[in-house]
């Protein structure tokens, strides 16, 4: 289970007040709209990849949860680097962030390979979920 810390003022009250798994879940990715998703995988306070995903993708699973769209570009800053934290941002807004000590990374040793895997299609390795002790629905 992946833990978000959710920055932004406004996402954090409708995450807090959800009184569901998918209200909460679909609090946590509405800042987004249904649009393009900006992560940045620091490395302490440096930016050591930045990558755009397609859209956050809410799935039916208990606990409920989020996986990110597809990889769409990425920028290496920081050539191996070891991760600290994943913030996604909309635009230049940071929503919220996850350590990267929550992740469960079965990737690559390249940075690259990091962020690829992020969006695994076939066996998605960042799933966000929500509050397991909340009601589903």
């Amino acid at each position: 289970m992946t833990t978000p810390i959710v920055i932004d003022t406004t996402a954090y009250a409708a995450v807090a007040g959800a009184a569901s798994q998918t209200a909460q879940i679909l609090a946590l990715i509405a800042p987004w709209a249904g649009g393009n998703v900006t992560a940045q995988i620091m490395e302490g306070a440096a930016v050591a990849e930045t990558s755009t995903y397609g859209p956050w993708v809410a799935d039916a699973a208990t606990p409920r949860g989020c996986n990110l769209g597809a990889l769409l570009s990425g920028t290496v800053s920081l050539s191996g680097a070891t991760p600290s934290s994943i913030v996604f941002l909309r635009g230049l807004t940071p929503i919220f962030s996850v350590l990267a000590s929550d992740l469960t990374l079965d990737m690559p040793t390249t940075l690259a390979g990091r962020i690829t895997n992020l969006a695994d299609a076939v066996q998605p390795k960042l799933r966000i979920t929500a509050k397991a002790s909340l009601p589903v629905t």
